[in-house]
């Protein structure tokens, strides 16, 4: 459950309804990361700024409860650049653990890209491609009167391939309407056209600026 399905209840109250049962009679600590740790959820902790050790947040917990506590996320702000993440920097001790490397990239709705350096976090970037292929979809003139969608490979790959060569989206969104209003490019593959585009274009920004030759990439972004 998230932040935004709680209709009106306070984290609180449904922490206390759907885990305090099993934590009495376990007495078992309780770590949260991401969105709780917002000012839309239990409360508001203070974000790490960057560069920053890895470990950081597990060492900076801010206890809510007695026996809980919330992982604070990392911010950069320096220099005109702002950036923000929660939930990220605790996939990413995990994920540093089990896998080093320079360069990780963390999927979701709001892809992360990050920089680790000697044990910490040197520098993280945030691209919108979930959210953007969501708004386009539903909000735009590029999904309006689709059918439903169905999945094709082919669709996605020749989109991730224009956005790979390609990445001034500005110029090139539009071509997921225009090539299905010229019967270039079937109705029901749209979103995996437009999936593959965004992601492409993420890849070859982004890839160039976070460039190393450790780079792991950790789930398929599909």
């Amino acid at each position: 459950m998230g932040i935004t399905r709680l209709n009106g209840r306070s984290p609180a109250d449904v922490f206390a309804e759907h885990l305090a049962p099993w934590r009495g009679a376990q007495a078992l600590p309780v770590l949260m990361a991401g969105m709780i740790g917002s000012d839309a959820g239990w409360q508001a902790v203070p974000y790490l700024d960057c560069p920053t050790a890895i470990d950081a947040p597990g060492r900076q917990l801010c206890a809510v409860a007695e026996g809980v506590w919330i992982i604070p996320g990392l911010k950069i702000e320096q220099d005109g650049d702002f950036n923000v993440m929660r939930g990220e920097e605790t996939q990413l001790l995990g994920a540093c653990q089990l896998a080093p490397a320079e360069c990780y990239v963390l999927p979701g709705t709001h892809c992360k890209w990050v920089q680790v350096v000697g044990g910490g976090v040197r520098h993280f970037a945030t691209a919108m491609t979930g959210e953007l292929h969501h708004l386009l979809m539903t909000q735009s003139l590029i999904g309006k009167g689709l059918p439903a969608q169905q999945p094709d490979d082919a669709a996605f790959e020749r989109g991730l391939e224009k956005g790979l060569a390609q990445p001034s989206l500005i110029s090139e969104l539009f071509v997921a309407r225009a090539a299905r209003v010229l019967g270039g490019l079937a109705a029901s593959s749209v979103s995996d056209y437009l999936s593959g585009l965004l992601i492409g274009a993420e890849v070859a920004t982004l890839g160039q600026r976070f460039r190393t030759s450790a780079s792991r990439w950790l789930a398929n972004r599909r």
